[in-house]
């Protein structure tokens, strides 16, 4: 696997927190970066394929805050099709 460097900035807190991680496992910082980061990345792979795959997230995407249109669409539509045939 090819790797690739990336440069990251840390907050004080947080080199100082993976300082002594790096020295507690024995491993470098990039090593624990990288373990983290793969973790966080299968985790949110897994929520995506989840979400994708759950026919019940489909629900509400084309909700509206207007909810007379839902309870009325015949009406609604009743008077588009009249307007068209007036014409």
């Amino acid at each position: 696997m090819e790797l690739i460097t990336a440069q990251i900035a840390l907050d004080p807190d947080q080199l100082q927190a993976l300082t002594e991680e790096s020295q507690r496992r024995k491993v470098s910082i990039d090593e624990i970066l990288s373990r983290i980061l793969s973790r966080s990345l299968d985790d949110y792979l897994l929520r995506q394929k989840k979400r994708q795959a759950d026919p019940m997230s489909l629900i509400g995407l084309g909700e509206d805050e207007v909810e007379e249109v839902s309870e009325k669409h015949d009406a609604y539509l009743g008077e588009i099709i009249a307007n068209e045939h007036l014409r």
